[in-house]
């Protein structure tokens, strides 16, 4: 039962951990594609 549990949690941690970094990395392209977006905009208006 032990070992179950603790091999659910070590799972669990590594893939929360993997999808965090991947959510994580998304959102930060998609702030820097919106941030050099915008700064190419301002210039021309």
């Amino acid at each position: 039962m032990e070992i179950s549990v603790r091999f659910f949690l070590s799972t669990g941690l590594t893939f929360g951990f993997k999808a965090g970094l991947v959510t994580q990395s998304l959102l930060l392209d998609e702030l820097i594609e919106r941030l050099v977006r915008e700064t190419l905009i301002i210039p021309m208006v």
